[in-house]
């Protein structure tokens, strides 16, 4: 972490009167910011000499929120039509996509990207997302016009919201990926490995071409030195072998908190071997395999006749950090989402039984500093020499926040407001 010092005790802007919430619970401090960092925590600061002092009038003050999986280059995109299943989301989102970019240039196509993206920027900013880290695309349709947009969407939003970029590498399209990686344009490197691509449209791969997959993503991963970010076992029926072998392979590989698996949904099929979760959650603790549950998306795709998540409970019981996040939001995918990850977190908790004041403190960890090591953050939290990005909640506690879903009153990035009561400054 980059260390600054307040020895001049001068300000851009302080917070008084503030709870700050840390990983252990909440604590009554004031800050101090300068030049985009934290620079002070105490007691008491003096703010004579700070240029603006937000009294946060006993309010509950957040890092930034990290919504860790997205897919923001496909937001708004939701049609008229009746989709019930992951696959048949998956079939009908790429016919759609061959019809629609059907014989389009590049640069139209970057263009009517970053329009629909930036719809969902706006609103995440407002809902007090620091930093999300989105799914892009790159395929034979729009080849890496999907990432150019993206890129230009960081360099624009850089001082209100971070963007960190997941994208799958096309066996086709290895070169093109892998210059790519070269231009700073991708993060993390992603994968769909449970799913194959068959002449009547997407399927389940089996058990071989799942661990094939997983293997050359990996491969890439070390060649390219990225961290892994997929998609694992998103399905209703309990086979979970896919995530157990995730894991293994990253205790094997020395990959320990650089891999993060997605939605892992069969965990909780009904009809599920309790033994075999339970040795599979003990090899994600062990390897530090990072886990982010998409509540709403899952919901929303899965049979009707469960809850469609994975195991939350069972997995932080064992000491994995779980993050939520929002997935994709009014698409083809989920044709709902306000990119608000207090509203996720509150869905979270309901749905696993999350209720004690402990418990919804935890739950506020899975939308901070859990989802923020999974994407590898190294400036975050509310210490000096923290990036200040910041949120201040209207409740005096994290449970209260969660319970009645209160206004962000102020969204502070870099140091400076980005919004305050659900509109940006």
């Amino acid at each position: 972490m980059q260390e600054r010092t307040a020895m001049h005790m001068r300000y851009d802007l302080a917070i008084i009167n503030g709870k700050l919430y840390l990983p252990f619970g909440c604590v009554q401090k004031e800050v101090g910011i300068k030049d985009g960092y934290i620079t002070e925590i105490a007691d008491k600061i003096d703010t004579s000499s700070a240029d603006l002092v937000i009294d946060a009038e006993g309010r509950v003050i957040v890092p930034g929120f990290v919504d860790a999986h997205m897919h923001i280059e496909k937001s708004f995109t939701a049609d008229d039509e009746e989709i019930d299943s992951l696959l048949e989301a998956c079939r009908h989102s790429a016919d759609k996509l061959a019809e629609y970019y059907y014989n389009w240039d590049r640069e139209s196509i970057i263009l009517d990207i970053m329009e629909n993206a930036e719809q969902i920027l706006k609103k995440c900013i407002v809902n007090g997302t620091a930093v999300i880290r989105t799914n892009v695309m790159v395929n034979e349709i729009v080849g890496t016009a999907a990432l150019e947009a993206m890129e230009r969407l960081r360099e624009k939003y850089k001082s209100k919201i971070d963007i960190l970029i997941t994208a799958d590498c096309p066996e086709k399209m290895e070169e093109e990926w892998e210059k790519a990686v070269k231009n700073g344009w991708i993060n993390f490197i992603g994968g769909y490995p449970n799913l194959t691509v068959e002449e009547s449209g997407y399927g389940f791969a089996d058990a071989d071409e799942k661990q094939r997959n997983i293997d050359r993503i990996f491969e890439l991963a070390a060649r390219n030195q990225l961290p892994v970010d997929v998609h694992c076992d998103e399905s209703d029926e309990p086979d979970f072998s896919l995530f157990r072998y995730i894991c293994e392979k990253t205790w094997r590989e020395q990959m320990e908190g650089k891999v993060t698996v997605s939605h892992v949904t069969a965990l909780g099929a009904k009809g599920a071997d309790e033994e075999a979760v339970a040795d599979a959650v003990a090899w994600c603790a062990k390897a530090a395999v990072h886990v982010v549950t998409l509540p709403s998306q899952n919901l929303y795709l899965m049979s009707e006749n469960r809850r469609g998540t994975t195991r939350v409970r069972q997995l932080r019981q064992a000491g994995v950090p779980v993050g939520v996040a929002s997935d994709n939001v009014r698409d083809i995918f989920r044709p709902f989402g306000n990119c608000d990850l207090l509203e996720e977190a509150l869905l979270t908790a309901q749905i696993h039984k999350y209720g004690s004041e402990r418990e919804l403190t935890d739950i506020m960890r899975m939308i901070t500093y859990f989802p923020a090591a999974s994407c590898g953050l190294k400036e975050y939290g509310i210490l000096p020499g923290s990036r200040a990005n910041l949120v201040i909640l209207n409740a005096d506690s994290v449970p209260e926040a969660l319970r009645s879903q209160v206004k962000k009153a102020y969204v502070i990035h870099r140091g400076k407001i980005t919004a305050a009561y659900g509109k940006m400054v």
